[in-house]
């Protein structure tokens, strides 16, 4: 066996690690972004005296960040990770998206071994094409 092989076999055994806090951490900011504006307007709805509105408004947005920095703390000190068994290069693509697109995999529940399988694919195809092109390349000559 080659230097090149072992050492291919050796980077596709390599467990990969892919961290999800920063998408779960984001959703969780938009959430209560949202909770706050909803809570805003409730009590602007219901209260006649404006400055206790104010007052009241003031404490909810506080203790709604209160909340948000345990669970960001706690999130920080138990982050939510995946190990899958890929190669670097997979890996550093599943990074990618994660961090472009994180928020709508979490929505759909695409795990990390599904965005690996997907980009195994993608560059199948990518290396089948080039494969064909060489070929119909070579014919045409």
């Amino acid at each position: 066996m080659s230097l090149f092989h072992l050492a291919q076999a050796t980077i596709a055994a390599a467990p990969q690690t892919f961290d999800f806090t920063p998408v779960v951490v984001a959703i969780v900011g938009g959430v209560f972004s949202v909770i706050g504006i909803v809570a805003t307007a409730l009590i602007n709805s219901k209260m006649k005296d404006a400055q206790a509105a104010t007052v009241l408004n003031n404490a909810v947005g506080n203790s709604l960040g209160a909340v948000q920095n345990a669970i960001d703390a706690g999130l920080q000190q138990h982050p939510l990770q995946a190990t899958v068994a890929t190669t670097p290069f997979v890996a550093a693509g599943i990074q990618y998206i994660l961090a472009n697109a994180g928020d709508e995999a979490a929505r759909l529940g695409v795990t990390p071994a599904e965005l690996a399988s997907k980009i195994k694919v993608r560059m199948g195809l990518q290396k089948s094409t080039a494969t064909a092109a060489a070929v119909a390349a070579k014919a045409a000559a």
